[in-house]
């Protein structure tokens, strides 16, 4: 938990910049029972349940117990899950900045998704962490890990946010509070994402 213990170094200091930010409108996230299918850009996202402790290279190589690719999953750019956040209700900047007005409709996401983990950093906090592969976070090849965090801190104050690329860590572990942001369906956005055939090659030496 060391290496990813920084997913929670917004925490702290959002709680001096807690801002008031206009509710936006939430798209229709219908629960499909193991995804969510966002009816606004017809992309179906897969729970967190279903890829939680699972290392990039089992899901890429086609050795998870889903069989994630042949079922049609891949991963998400950071502005699909941009995008996704905000039709979910999140309001933007996704900075790791927390503020009231984003935590009911992160308690809503992390409901029907699946939190990947809990802890009582500064209060209760319940987060979605998990790997996208665009671009690499260093040189040693680490990956992002787009973040969704709700807390409840001392004296009761409810609030979330999210940090889009967010923290990295080695896509190689498997983390038990980590899973991976991957959706299926033709994408409305038009941006560059890593292929499968791409992200094999990064790692057949």
């Amino acid at each position: 938990m060391q290496r990813v213990k920084s997913l929670f170094f917004c925490l702290g200091a959002a709680l001096a910049l807690l801002v008031s930010a206009p509710a936006s409108a939430w798209a229709v996230l219908v629960d499909l029972g193991n995804s969510t299918f966002d009816t606004d850009t017809d992309l179906e996202w897969l729970d967190m349940t279903e890829s939680k402790g699972l290392s990039a290279l089992i899901i890429i190589f086609g050795r998870d117990p889903h069989h994630l690719y042949a079922a049609g999953w891949r991963y998400a750019s950071f502005d699909e899950i941009t995008l996704f956040l905000v039709h979910a209700g999140l309001q933007p900047p996704f900075n790791g900045n927390l503020w009231s007005e984003n935590y009911a409709p992160a308690m809503n996401l992390i409901g029907l998704m699946g939190a990947t983990g809990t802890n009582d950093i500064n209060g209760h906090n319940t987060y979605i962490q998990a790997y996208a592969p665009e671009g690499a976070a260093s040189a040693t090849g680490n990956w992002y890990l787009p973040l969704v965090l709700a807390a409840t801190v001392p004296g009761g104050q409810t609030i979330a946010g999210a940090s889009v690329p967010g923290p990295s860590a080695n896509p190689m572990n498997a983390w038990s509070n980590t899973a991976h942001w991957l959706r299926r369906g033709q994408s409305p956005v038009p941006t560059r994402r890593d292929s499968w055939g791409q992200l094999k090659s990064r790692y057949l030496k």
